[in-house]
């Protein structure tokens, strides 16, 4: 999973970190030279404070200096920038699926390009000052590789909990200046004893990255396979958190002796809830930490709203289920969660299909960027962007940033990228709704012709009960998170109305 997820995300990853490299330039003089000029004057500071108030003899100590921010700058700010990433991208996660771990490798690409600038004019002043290199400095990649593995783990963790505590971004800020201090970047261990210094590499693997980075470059030494083996594994901190929420893809399976091959989405008695960050039960959190527990990162609060409560439905494989309920009964967090964009409380969720998509306002749009499809191969984008396009009836708009676009036109631009799509399962939520009266017409015309596809299952979340009566072949009506009735379309669609007129 980690790994098809990985391979299918990683366009947009570099993709989203390059795109922040260039707005942290914008606009200034002297652009990417302010990543270089950062440590460089940091550098100056220290040298100055070490070398003369200190009267520390260490031989090139600005290059010692220098390697050692610039290895600590990939890991602090990485850390410190994953605290808030979920919350910062809830724009994209709360309408797309994205695994959470590729927003920490955003991250990670966006310093990673800072640290080989940084590491490059080292490599050059190695040479200037005439330190003899030796293939020892090849060592310099496995180094490396660790070092990003070790960050990638803690960067997980401190991404998740970022979302349930609130007060984790001043708790990082304090360690991070702490650990900056420990880790060595303006000072040697040589004062260390051995035992002494076997603790220190297990409480602060930070120092040890840097001190193994500078024996290899700086003084031709080997690095310490063992513990560079060491840490990768025990840092590797991967997995992702789901809660108990079940969101499982399956070819088919028996239940009760029947095929289930022809059901398409199984939801059985699925809860989810919303949870506050006030009144946080501390000593619940730690203890279930401490144990491990699979909701270990589930935080009790007093105000849980209970979003989605004991609901159950199917969907069969070529058929149109719709979704209606008032404002706020549930609708659009269930459709979410059925595209793996929120877990659940308690419940299962199956959906037997790789190819689930889900369309709604916004999709996966990041507003700085232009109107063009992301997350797709350059060969897909343009054997279908003049369809796109001609379809969205943005014309040149789709060149320009989509936080200029109109409600309309980010649901024309939605629908057109969805619509030259082939899923197998298609998730639309209220977007039929949105836009003038001819594109709405539109969209219907091409939403029945999608609808035909027997291999096609669609789920649709709509107020119009008309359009409904048109598409769908059953409905399930939601009220207050609750399921109040679901099966045949008529049938259901004229109680909710009677329900509604009072």
């Amino acid at each position: 999973m980690f790994l098809r997820d990985l391979k299918r995300y990683s366009k947009y990853a570099t993709y989203s970190a390059a795109s922040e490299l260039k707005s942290q330039v914008a606009g200034s003089y002297l652009g990417w030279m302010w990543w270089v000029l950062d440590p460089l004057l940091f550098m100056l500071v220290y040298t100055f404070v070490a070398a003369y108030v200190f009267r520390c003899q260490v031989e090139h100590f600005p290059l010692f200096v220098f390697l050692g921010l610039t290895i600590w700058n990939f890991f602090g700010s990485t850390v410190e920038g994953c605290v808030g990433i979920i919350n910062s991208y809830s724009a994209v996660t709360k309408k797309t699926y994205i695994p959470k771990f590729i927003l920490v490798l955003m991250k990670q690409f966006e310093n990673l390009i800072k640290m080989f600038i940084s590491l490059g004019i080292s490599i050059i002043a190695i040479f200037i000052l005439h330190i003899p290199i030796t293939y020892n400095i090849l060592m310099c990649i496995p180094i490396l590789f660790v070092y990003f593995v070790l960050t990638f783990g803690v960067g997980t963790i401190c991404a998740y909990l970022g979302v349930f505590v609130s007060d984790l971004s001043h708790v990082i800020s304090i360690g991070m200046r702490f650990l900056f201090y420990l880790s060595a970047v303006f000072y040697t261990l040589d004062r260390f004893g051995e035992g002494l210094l076997n603790i220190y590499n297990m409480i602060c693997p930070t120092g040890f990255i840097i001190v193994q980075l500078r024996n290899v470059m700086m003084y031709g030494f080997q690095a310490d396979y063992f513990r560079l083996l060491y840490l990768a594994g025990h840092w590797n901190c991967t997995e992702h958190y789901r809660g108990d929420a079940i969101v499982s893809r399956r070819k088919g399976l028996y239940e009760g002796g029947v095929l289930m091959n022809d059901i398409a989405i199984d939801v059985k008695n699925v809860t989810i809830a919303y949870r506050g960050t006030k009144a946080v039960n501390y000593r619940i959190f730690l203890k279930n930490l401490k144990q491990q527990k699979r909701r270990a990162l589930t935080i009790s609060t007093n105000n849980d709203f209970q979003a989605v409560k004991h609901v159950s439905f199917d969907v069969r494989k070529g058929e149109t289920v719709g979704i209606v309920g008032e404002n706020g009964s549930g609708k659009s967090t269930l459709l979410g969660a059925i595209a793996g964009v929120y877990g659940v409380d308690k419940g299962r969720i199956t959906v037997r299909s790789d190819r689930c998509s889900l369309l709604s306002l916004g999709t996966g749009f990041q507003s700085r960027l232009s109107g063009y499809p992301m997350g797709f191969s350059k060969e897909e984008i343009m054997a279908s962007l003049d369809e796109i396009i001609e379809f969205s009836e943005l014309g040149d708009f789709i060149k320009k940033p989509v936080k200029t676009y109109s409600s309309g036109m980010y649901s024309k631009l939605a629908f057109s990228i969805s619509s030259v799509l082939t899923p197998e399962i298609l998730l639309v939520d209220e977007i039929l709704s949105v836009g003038d009266m001819r594109f709405r017409e539109k969209s219907y015309a091409k939403m029945k012709q999608m609808i035909d596809d027997e291999q096609r299952s669609v789920v649709i979340v709509n107020h119009s009960t008309e359009s409904l009566r048109g598409l769908c072949s059953r409905i399930l009506w939601l009220h207050k998170g609750e399921a109040k009735m679901f099966g045949d379309t008529d049938e259901v669609l004229d109680a909710y109305r009677k329900f509604m007129v009072g």
